[in-house]
């Protein structure tokens, strides 16, 4: 339903249809960028947020037998 005020705008001003079309393009624009932001913002804190503990790899379990039991970080760093 166009209302009679934008009807007697189009009749005064031939150009008027050019300006409300810009106006709804730039609207447009701005919402759409809105969103943009708003979903890169929601994907980032979703890779940025901190790994449960659940989530995180386990250290092997290694069977011990008396004193001859090697940690793995030890072995590591005697590598280095």
């Amino acid at each position: 339903m166009v209302s009679s005020r934008l009807l007697e705008a189009l009749r005064n001003d031939k150009h008027e249809i050019f300006r409300a079309a810009r106006d709804a393009h730039k609207a447009t624009d701005f919402l759409l960028q809105l969103e943009l932001h708003q979903s890169l913002d929601k994907a980032l804190a979703e890779v940025n947020k901190p790994a449960a503990a659940k989530d995180l790899p386990r250290e092997p379990e290694f069977k011990t037998t008396g004193a001859l039991a090697i940690n793995a970080r030890a072995t590591a760093q005697l590598e280095l």
